[in-house]
């Protein structure tokens, strides 16, 4: 197996495993999924921008443990890399629902670690 063929699968690994941290209200396996920089940022669908590792954890913990975690799937991943960088385009399946999100990643000490997450609703149609 070539080591590009490696990395994406590497790669759609993390992303599988971010999202079943995140139906799971895995926490402390999101956390450290995140890397620990304040370069790192997540914008949740209806929500503003959040910037720096604290408060995108702050986010993530008012979502797994205060609330209920959407039991959400990533369905028809689609990885473009360059380098240590990453990003998966995906729809999200909620169920009655979809959403569209990016997960960009960058490659610390031979790990794929998520560095940005965006999600968007769709638009509705008639």
């Amino acid at each position: 197996m070539t080591k590009d063929i490696m990395d994406i699968d590497q790669i759609l690994s993390a992303n599988s495993a971010f999202y079943e941290y995140f139906r799971t209200s895995n926490f402390e396996a999101m956390a450290n999924l995140w890397l620990e920089e304040d370069t790192v940022s997540v914008t949740h669908p209806n929500w503003p921008a959040i910037d720096g590792y604290d408060d995108v954890l702050d986010s993530w913990f008012r979502i797994m443990i205060e609330g209920v975690p959407p039991q959400i799937y990533p369905e028809d991943p689609i990885v473009v890399r360059t380098g240590n960088l990453a990003i998966v385009y995906c729809e999200e399946n909620l169920g009655q629902t979809r959403t569209i999100a990016t997960n960009t990643f960058r490659k610390v000490d031979d790990e794929w670690r998520i560095i940005q997450h965006l999600a968007s609703c769709f638009p509705e149609t008639d």
